[in-house]
């Protein structure tokens, strides 16, 4: 795992050892609090305070700054009063300020102060953002001469873009103050959009139904309704012989069903599947306590009612 490094200078260093300091600790004390060992530890401390680490982990000055009780804020603050400091040696120092003239010094200390530098934009400025926006596709609209009343859905669609992007990118910076690492979030991110760009040719590739298959597969189900109607008829007359009970009526019957699908399945084209998977929905039944000499009857009726069917024409394709 790659770890958060941070740039360690003098300036750093000497925070660190006068917060340790003011927090009356010794480096070993420090050392053992951050986990390290006393020998070893009082070391590492002692030459990070002189500013020796050039790239120690984040983690380990945040635990440094816990142990002495220094909120991380605190300790950036001080650095930032340090950098001021500094440079403001440094531009006293280019001035060669006389002694007897400590008020310009003190002048000179308010007036850099008072600056203000730019700082970091924390968020879009959408207003201005979206009359770029608007600019660069209208110039662009006027390019491809489009009729003038398309423009406002073009522009439309230029500001419902933004929006979606934005809160994309809002997305991103929320998991990024989380922890999570910007570059293993981008090729993520590529990921879900290749596979999103696939899906979404897929389905734009699936052709509906023509209105002509449609009516064939209605007429289809329409034929199995009433041939499946016909061999319930035709069982149900054998199952009377037999009386099996109500609830066992309707075991037998999808017994029947089973076999009306093979045979729609398999007959005329398999007849070794066929018998096979007949035998196999007579078996099933008597697993589940059904009698074999009434379920092989309802079997056979069910073949013979469907081949009364297929010689008298009626169609099931």
């Amino acid at each position: 795992m790659v770890k958060d490094l941070l740039v360690l200078n003098k300036e750093m260093a000497e925070i660190l050892r006068a917060t340790r300091n003011r927090a009356n600790l010794t480096q070993a004390e420090v050392a053992r609090s951050i986990g390290l060992s006393a020998h070893s530890g009082k070391a590492y401390i002692s030459h990070l305070e002189k500013g020796m680490v050039k790239n120690p982990p984040m983690i380990t000055i945040l635990l440094y700054l816990n142990a002495c009780g220094v909120p991380w804020d605190k300790f950036f603050a001080d650095l930032a009063t340090k950098d001021f400091q500094n440079r403001h040696k440094k531009i006293v120092a280019q001035l060669k300020i006389p002694e007897d003239k400590k008020k310009i010094e003190y002048d000179l200390a308010r007036y850099q102060a008072s600056i203000k530098y730019p700082k970091k934009e924390e968020t879009i400025d959408l207003y201005r953002l979206k009359e770029k926006i608007e600019k660069k596709v209208l110039s662009q609209l006027n390019q491809e001469k489009l009729p003038n009343d398309l423009t406002s859905d073009y522009l439309t669609y230029s500001q419902e873009l933004l929006k979606a992007l934005n809160e994309i990118e809002d997305l991103n910076r929320k998991w990024v103050r989380k922890g999570l690492k910007p570059k293993i979030l981008l090729p993520i991110r590529r990921i879900v959009q290749k596979l999103l760009k696939t899906e979404i040719k897929r389905i734009l590739a699936i052709k509906p139904t023509s209105q002509e298959k449609q009516d064939a597969m209605t007429l289809k189900l329409a034929r199995h309704r009433i041939a499946i109607e016909k061999i319930e008829e035709a069982v149900h007359k054998v199952l009377c012989d037999y009386a099996p009970g109500p609830l066992a009526f309707i075991y037998y019957k999808d017994c029947a069903r089973a076999g009306f699908s093979a045979l729609i399945k398999y007959y005329g084209k398999d007849q070794k599947r066929l018998d096979e998977t007949l035998a196999k929905i007579i078996r099933k039944g008597v697993q589940k306590g059904l009698k074999e000499n009434i379920l092989a009857k309802a079997i056979q009726t069910t073949v013979e009612t469907f081949k009364s069917l297929a010689q008298s024409n009626f169609s099931l394709d």
